[in-house]
């Protein structure tokens, strides 16, 4: 039997609804950690309407992954005869600048039902996103040049408002894009991305769906106006979920990654969410639970 790695694990609250947590070192035992977390969820991200369940942390191995995903392009680029180098140069470089803001905070959501939700965390929030947009134009610009020598999607690019916001639109994606994927598409078969990004959020906001313009221009406004990003830089790990236990259970008894990951996509918050917060203290883990009471913990409180 694997030895606890742990002195004493000790809890104290209301119910599992409102609960602290302490996690304590053993003596002369470092702290079990993994390589692929590190200090800086975007937390208060998380703490939004509609959002049915979400993940951030902060990725120590960004940095090595952006050179890796730069020097690919590179590559492909040098690769490509020379009119497709004179178009692909100023994307890629423009691609590389944009990627370079990314710190490795990162969030994973899901809700309103068939929209994901991406957070990254940038030092420079304003900059970033406007790498971000100069880059999605130009690629816009060489599909709609592309399409005059090939069959490729024709694609748009377009400014929102209230806030800020833009919205990529590409056409005639559907049989490019897996079963697992096809939730996301909208009824005529178009991947719609909507882009924006705050300040105080301490990032860039990514809504993926078929109707992502107004999810996201709700999720900036909430963000914006809620915890700042520079609160949560001690959080290792936080997560959201405003799912009820039946939902739930479908989906935590399926054995398929593929109906698990459809199943996810299809979730809407359906209850007040609860939030679970991880740090890492010099000698303990420390979490806190946050939520509406369990409907069981209120039956056997009656």
């Amino acid at each position: 039997m694997p030895e606890f790695p742990y002195a004493r694990v000790a809890a104290a609250g209301q119910g599992l609804h409102v609960l602290d947590v302490h996690v304590l070192e053993a003596p002369g035992k470092p702290l079990p950690s993994s390589p692929d977390l590190a200090n800086g969820a975007l937390t208060g991200m998380l703490k939004v309407p509609e959002l049915a369940a979400g993940v951030s942390t902060r990725w120590p191995g960004h940095k090595k992954a952006v050179a890796d995903a730069i020097k690919q392009m590179n590559a492909g680029v040098d690769r490509a005869g020379f009119a497709a180098k004179l178009m692909l140069d100023p994307l890629v470089d423009q691609a590389a600048k944009a990627l370079r803001r990314w710190n490795g905070r990162v969030l994973l959501g899901a809700g309103p039902a068939r929209h994901l939700r991406l957070g990254l965390g940038a030092d420079d929030p304003a900059a970033g996103y406007r790498d971000l947009v100069g880059c999605l134009r130009t690629l816009v610009d060489n599909l709609s040049l592309a399409r005059m020598f090939a069959d490729v999607p024709g694609a748009s690019f377009k400014v929102g408002d209230n806030p800020t916001v833009y919205l990529l639109s590409v056409d005639g994606v559907s049989r490019h894009v897996p079963a697992v994927g096809k939730p996301l598409l909208d009824d005529r078969g178009r991947l719609r991305v909507a882009l924006a990004a705050d300040e105080r959020a301490g990032g860039l906001l990514v809504v993926i769906g078929p109707e992502p313009l107004p999810v996201i221009q709700r999720w900036a406004k909430a963000a914006g106006e809620g915890e700042p990003a520079k609160n949560s830089a001690d959080d290792l790990l936080s997560a959201v979920l405003a799912v009820s236990p039946e939902r739930l259970k479908p989906l935590l008894q399926t054995t398929s990654q593929s109906l698990l990951v459809t199943g996810a996509l299809g979730l809407d918050a359906d209850r007040d969410p609860t939030l679970m917060v991880l740090q890492r203290k010099p000698d303990r883990y420390f979490a806190t639970v946050r939520g509406p009471e369990l409907e069981v913990d209120r039956r056997k409180r009656n």
